[in-house]
């Protein structure tokens, strides 16, 4: 799960760094051409593409296992038995969208993970003002777009690492909080110095460190609320809502006059990474209650209502982990 989320947001990092490569050129080749300025071209060209391939995205990516007409019998079984075995049981009746999103929104795991999702996006943020950072050391535009691709491929790479073994590992939690200190150290490299070297490395540190785990956490939101389907949708729609809420004030962590260190900037990126760790380390003593309590539901053969009862007492919520589940060994991912 960590990997395929990878690769979906590994698209946006490389887009970014491409886009600086891109920007690049038009700025130095295309700029005035055909009486268009070099950002217009930009425009039509990256939109272009984009409408394109979304199109023809539609007839390609699938819906779910049992409805995906370009699969085979055999391959939805199989897809259908891997989602099985990853959740526990298979929901493929849908039931009403707004009791999921009242299951969403009443649960703590949801939120948890939401005020990480926010966090990490308010940290990560520094990636709308790399240019103006990268700026700081005076070189020309097209030296300044050129030099803010490296970091984001950087991060592309530190992504997909980090994604693949936590899948390989079985295990969230570490794989968020090291990249997240990480990130720390580069955020507090950016606001000690102005040097240029130690300034350049530290974006290296932030966003290897912000993206390279972003997509654990939406594949540790899709272990931890597995069914029904309506509510892991809401949980989704909750994480991003509110995440993409950081897109509202973080324009104005960077105003000119708190140029060249960006000090204030720094200073709240460090906090928000902090408290991110914080929470994947209290979401972590949660699960791991959590499965305590279905390992002691298991052994003892508790009955369908003593085992729904140990679990409300744990506070998860009713339908997360049935007893289907329990019976299935299923175990939050930690």
């Amino acid at each position: 799960m960590a990997t395929r989320t990878a690769i979906l947001y590994t698209g946006s990092l490389l887009s970014s760094a491409f886009g600086g490569l891109v920007g690049a050129g038009i700025e130095y080749g295309l700029d005035g051409a055909r009486g268009l300025y070099s950002w217009q071209w930009l425009f039509l060209i990256e939109g272009t593409v984009t409408v394109v391939v979304s199109l023809g995205s539609i007839f390609v990516l699938p819906d779910f296992p049992s409805n995906t007409a370009w699969l085979t019998a055999e391959e939805r079984a199989l897809a259908i038995h891997r989602l099985h075995a990853h959740s526990g049981t298979v929901d493929e009746e849908r039931g009403p969208l707004l009791e999921g999103l009242k299951m969403a929104a009443l649960d703590y795991k949801v939120w948890l993970l939401t005020l990480i999702v926010i966090l990490k996006t308010s940290a990560g943020a520094v990636t709308q003002f790399i240019p103006t950072l990268v700026n700081t050391f005076h070189f020309s535009r097209v030296q300044t777009l050129l030099m803010t691709a490296p970091p984001f491929i950087f991060a592309a790479i530190v992504a997909l690492v980090v994604s693949v073994s936590s899948d390989k590992l079985g295990e969230r939690c570490l794989h968020l909080i090291v990249p997240l200190a990480f990130a720390l150290i580069g955020f507090i490299i950016a606001a000690i110095t102005e040097s240029l070297a130690p300034r350049y490395f530290s974006l290296f540190l932030a966003l290897g460190g912000v993206y390279g785990c972003y997509d654990i956490t939406y594949a540790w939101m899709s272990s931890t609320i597995p069914r029904p389907i309506e509510k892991r949708s809401s949980a989704f729609a909750i994480a991003n809502m509110v995440g993409n809420i950081a897109q509202v004030y973080s324009p104005y962590m960077y105003p000119k006059s708190s140029g060249p260190r960006y000090l204030p900037a720094m200073i709240a990126n460090s906090g928000f990474v902090i408290v991110s760790i914080v929470c994947c380390a209290i979401l972590y003593l949660c699960l791991r209650r959590e499965n305590e309590i279905l390992e002691a539901a298991q052994m003892h053969g508790q009955d369908e209502e003593d085992a729904r009862s140990d679990v409300s007492k744990s506070r998860s919520q009713e339908r997360v982990v049935s007893v289907e589940a329990m019976d299935s060994g299923f175990r939050y991912m930690l």
